[in-house]
This record gives C-alpha cells, sequence and structure tokens, in this order.
C-alpha cells in the first residue's frame, strides 16, 4: 500500500499545510483513511454511496425544474383558452368618463364615497350657466332660483348614491342599475369599477377583496351575447396573475389540462370551475354585469338569473347588474329583493343643464311667451334618462318654435312624441320624408359615413390639414353622396371650382336637415384653422357630427340602431364607401391646390 495508507500517516498529512493543495479526489482519500477506512473496498464503496446520492439530487432537481416548466406552459395554456378574441371589446368601446354628460353624477359618486360634502365638482356646469345667461337684472332671481333647484337635485343624487355606497359595504348580495336604452348605464358601470373609492368601500365589506366585470352585447360576437361568454370572461379575470388559482384548476378539474381554444370551452364546465374557486377562494369578490337585457336570445333571460343566482350563492359574493326595464326582468329581480336605482334619477340635473343651454340659444323674439318650465317637465319626464331621446325631442322642439308655434301647439307637439327612441326617430323622420325608400338610405348612407370617419382619423397627421381629415366634414361627404365614383378619382378627371363645390354643399345641407331626422348636424365653423387658408374654403369645411354622444352609439350598438345605419347595404358597402371616402379626400387635396395653391 502506498505512504498514505496508514491511518496515522493520513491523519498527519491531513493536518499538514499541503493538504489543501491536493487534488480534491486525494483529500478526499485521506478524509476515508483519516477516518479509519483503510481497506480499499470501504473507501470504493463510500465513494460510490456519493457518487449515487449526487446523481439522485441533481436528477430530483432536474425533474423539479422540468415539471415547473411543464406547469407554466400549462397554465398559459389555460388563460388562453379562456380569453375569447373579443373578451375587452365591448368594455373599450364603452364611452369613457371623461367623454360623457355625467359630470354631477360622477362628482356625486365622489362626494358620497369620500363622505365630504364640500367636493362640489359640479359647480363648473353651474358657473357655466352664469356665462351664458344675459346679466340684466330683471333676471337675477330667475338665475338665483335655478341655483336653488340645482342644488336640491344634486343633494338628491347624494341620497341615490348613499344607497349604493351603503350596499358596496354591506353583507347584501344583489344591487341592480336600470335604466333604458342609450341612458348611459354601462359607462356608469365602467366608471364605478374604475373608480378607487369602489375598491375602498368594499374593503369596508372585505379588505381582501377583488372587482370582476362582464360587459353583455347583443349585436357582437357570441362570447359577448351568452352566459359561456360571460363564465370564461370571469374565470379569466379570477386566474389572471393566480398562479396558485390555476394550479388548484388543473389539479383538480383534468378535462381543463386539454383545453386550447375558447370553443373548446362549455358553460358548464366553466360555471363548474368558477363556483368552486368563489367559494374557496382567499378573497371576497364583487362582480359588475353590464346589461342583462343584451343576453342572445338562445340563452335568455331565465337561463341568465339562474346562473346570477348561483354566483350570490358563493360564499363572500357580491353581484352588481345593469339592464334596461324589460318586464321579465323586473319582476324577477324585484322577487329577490335586489336593491336597486334608476338611472334617469341620477341624470335628471345633466338633463336640465342641456335644455337650459339649448333654451338660451334662441331668438328672444320668438321665446318671450312660452313658458320653457312646462317644456322641461314634460321633456324630462318622457326622456327617462335618454340622453339621445332628449337631444332628439328638443331639436324638434325648438324647430317648432322657430317656425313661429304657439304654446298649445308646441305641447301638442311633445306629447305626440313617442317614448322609445326608436319610434321618436322613426316619427321625426316621417315629419321630415314620405315612407320612401330613396330617403331613408341617404340617411343611412350619412350616418355610415360620419361615423367611417373613425376609421380614416389613422390616416391624418400633425399639419395644416389635420382638422380636415379626423372629423367629417360638409364637401367631403358632398362628394362621397352626391358625385360619383368615376368623376371622384383621378382627381383630373372632374376639377370642381370651388363655386361649384359650394353650390354641391348647399344641397348637401338641405339633405341632412330634412333626411336624417336632426341625427346630424352641421356645426357653424370651419375645422380648418383660420388665417391659413383662402375664405372661400371655410364655409365648405364645416364639421358633421351627431346631434349627440349617445346617437353614434345608438346607431352602432343597438340592435334598433343597426337596422337603421345597414338600410339598403350590403357586405361590400362599409369597404366601398371608405375607399371612396379616401378618393373624396384625394381630389379634394388636388382642388385646394390648384384654386388656393395650398399644398
Amino acid at each position: 500500500m502506498p505512504w498514505y495508507s496508514d491511518q496515522n500517516t493520513a491523519i498527519a498529512q491531513q493536518q499538514s499545510q499541503r493538504f489543501q493543495g491536493l487534488d480534491s479526489d486525494v483529500r478526499n482519500l485521506i478524509l476515508q483513511l483519516a477516518a479509519g477506512h483503510t481497506r480499499i473496498e470501504q473507501i470504493i464503496s463510500i465513494q460510490a454511496q456519493a457518487t449515487q446520492d449526487a446523481i439522485n439530487s441533481n436528477r430530483t432537481e432536474l425533474r423539479a425544474f422540468a415539471a415547473k416548466n411543464i406547469s407554466d406552459n400549462q397554465r398559459q395554456r389555460l388563460l388562453k383558452s379562456l380569453k375569447s378574441e373579443e373578451i375587452r371589446e365591448r368594455y373599450n368601446s364603452v364611452l369613457p368618463s371623461s367623454e360623457a354628460c355625467f359630470e354631477r353624477v360622477f362628482a356625486s359618486y365622489e362626494r358620497v364615497c369620500r363622505n365630504d360634502p364640500k367636493y362640489e365638482a359640479w359647480n363648473k356646469n353651474e358657473q357655466g350657466f352664469d356665462k351664458e345667461s344675459n346679466e340684466n337684472s330683471d333676471e337675477d332671481n330667475y338665475r338665483d332660483r335655478d341655483k336653488a333647484r340645482a342644488k336640491e337635485e344634486v343633494d338628491e343624487i347624494d341620497l341615490i348614491w348613499e344607497c349604493f355606497s351603503t350596499w358596496l359595504q354591506s353583507d347584501d348580495t344583489l344591487f341592480w342599475i336600470r335604466g333604458k336604452p342609450g341612458s348611459g348605464k354601462s359607462t356608469l358601470i365602467k366608471f364605478v369599477i374604475n373608480n378607487d373609492s369602489t375598491k375602498r368601500l368594499l374593503g369596508s365589506w372585505d379588505p381582501n377583496n377583488k372587482i370582476l366585470s362582464h360587459f353583455f352585447w347583443k349585436i357582437g360576437s357570441e362570447s359577448q351575447s351568452s352566459i359561456k361568454g360571460l363564465l370564461c370572461s370571469l374565470l379569466y379575470d379570477l386566474l389572471s396573475e393566480d398562479d396558485d388559482a390555476i394550479d388548484k384548476v388543473l389539479r383538480e378539474f383534468k378535462f381543463s389540462q386539454e383545453k386550447d381554444f375558447y370553443k373548446e370551452w362549455s358553460s358548464q364546465e366553466a360555471e363548474k370551475i368558477l363556483l368552486s374557486l368563489l367559494d374557496a377562494g382567499a378573497h371576497s369578490t364583487c362582480i359588475f354585469i353590464d346589461g342583462l337585457d343584451e343576453i342572445s336570445n338562445r340563452d335568455g333571460y331565465q337561463l341568465l338569473l339562474n346562473v346570477i343566482h348561483r354566483l350570490m350563492s358563493c360564499q363572500r359574493v357580491k353581484v352588481c347588474v345593469s339592464s334596461r326595464p324589460e318586464i321579465e326582468l323586473v319582476k324577477r329581480l324585484e322577487r329577490i329583493g335586489a336593491q336597486s336605482l334608476r338611472l334617469d334619477d341620477l341624470t335628471k340635473p345633466e338633463m336640465v343643464v342641456y335644455l337650459r343651454k339649448e333654451f338660451d340659444t334662441l331668438p328672444r323674439d320668438l321665446s318671450t311667451d312660452l313658458e320653457f318650465e312646462k317644456f322641461t317637465t314634460t321633456l324630462l319626464q318622457k326622456a327617462q334618462g335618454v340622453f339621445l331621446w332628449l337631444a332628439l325631442a328638443t331639436k324638434s322642439l325648438t324647430n317648432g318654435i322657430m317656425n313661429g308655434d304657439d304654446q298649445e301647439t308646441l305641447s301638442q307637439r311633445l306629447e305626440e312624441l313617442p317614448e322609445e327612441l326608436e319610434s321618436l326617430y322613426q316619427t321625426m323622420w316621417e315629419r321630415l320624408n314620405e315612407n320612401n325608400r330613396i330617403y331613408r338610405e341617404t340617411a343611412a348612407r350619412y350616418f355610415r359615413l360620419v361615423i367611417g370617419y373613425g376609421w380614416r382619423a389613422s390616416l391624418g397627421r400633425k399639419g395644416r390639414f389635420d382638422g380636415f381629415i379626423r372629423e367629417s366634414n360638409l364637401v367631403h361627404l358632398s362628394l362621397a353622396v352626391k358625385v360619383k365614383d368615376g368623376l371622384i378619382f383621378p382627381p383630373k378627371a372632374n376639377e370642381m371650382k370651388l363655386s361649384q363645390l359650394h353650390t354641391l354643399c348647399a344641397a348637401t345641407e338641405g339633405d341632412i336637415q330634412t333626411r336624417c331626422a336632426g341625427m346630424l348636424q352641421v356645426g357653424r365653423h370651419s375645422v380648418l384653422r383660420k388665417g391659413q387658408f383662402p375664405d372661400e374654403m371655410y364655409p365648405l369645411t364645416r364639421p358633421v357630427q351627431f346631434i349627440h354622444r349617445t346617437a353614434r352609439d345608438f346607431l352602432a350598438d343597438t340592435e334598433q340602431g343597426q337596422s337603421i345605419l345597414n338600410y339598403g347595404s350590403n357586405e361590400t358597402t362599409w369597404v366601398e364607401e371608405r375607399l371612396k371616402l379616401l378618393k373624396c379626400w384625394l381630389n379634394l387635396a388636388n382642388t385646394y391646390y390648384r384654386e388656393g395653391k395650398v399644398v
């Protein structure tokens, strides 16, 4: 045996200064000898065991690493399968609160949630009236009375919101926001969901809470109008950023491991998992569901309300829903004791603001003897919170005033207006037009072209023509509607003079007034910047806009609006009209350069 086979020698070597400089294998062998393992069989056996232990340890680590990678892939696969392509489309399309006409409503919500009676951001609207009102001393009492009335109305809004804020903090499980189509329910729900005060108040109910939401849309895709879409959307939001919950699903619901696409899920499978997670969750959950009335006819109210009832039955879950006051929904929701608020009660002060502004613009000689308070009362009662209805009806009323109608005639005119939005549009349209197919198609075309400008806005860039490109305007619509395609492009095919364009625009403006039943209006000022173009161009480039923000939503987002918007069109119409808008812009660019040397 070599010199290091003796145990004493090995101990001496271990204690020497040269030991640390030896090769690791040699050092290990010396350690074994020093420990008394002097037989070569013992040393080999010990070394073999150490090697096996190292292999086993590495194998365990590799398996754990592989298992982790598989788990991550499975998690992403599961989430992807629950996420339909349109999962956020309806939410994103809802009018943001910054653009809504609910300033007092939103300010009131903040005031009530903060329990701060001095929070009065709504006063900017009131101050706006002071600026617009005449400064005659005879009207001081009238303005003071309006201010007092406005204060009372805002106090009423606060009381209504207090009901909702109390619900957020309580153990009650169901709240219902009701309102007619076009009244702004979706905008209100979106505001509440995104408001920090909502989560803070829910913290009084349970500090550890999570907010989920879903927006139904009947004319959208299957995932936007079905119970399955609701359940998968909620499940996706619940699982997002919660790996523990995803792992629980993958372990306990083996069928979830085989899902790759949304279409592979059934509503029963999604509901089974969702209810299990809600019942066993470490946090409470508040679910906001917008547009119960937008559920597909295939699923229907009964099945949807049954699902909502099962969601409410889970521990620490509460649900806030919104819908129009459909009879079946009203009966069922009232039967189960849902707390509720009517949206028209919240928006009434905003509507009063709108009416005062509209009435203030009327010529004094035509409005002196009229009782506007009676008009206001009738309009508010019939509008029931629908801003578009109010805008259209007010347009009808002011047209009568401009025609010189007396109080009795105007009152009768208002009483005869139907309360449903579609019927109102139909009535106003028939007053201006006979039941003529060509007229209907013309109106629908104007609506589509104005909506189509959202598509063309992406073509614009900052510069002198920025406003012209980003807003629909009179001359552009005139060419698109009244000039044949072959005379538009190439631009040299029909070089119209500015005087000809003025004549064309005058005819188009008349069409908009008589064919579109008040839904569209021509602005007073050009979309172009003053001082940079020939004066003759400005009247041509006045904007053509919807009478109210909700008019576009009504046409684009509701079944009734779609029937008006798509009248006389086919699958290729929208593409053809957008292409013609682009050709018209090129034609006008050539005209402006030729006539005014504008680049």
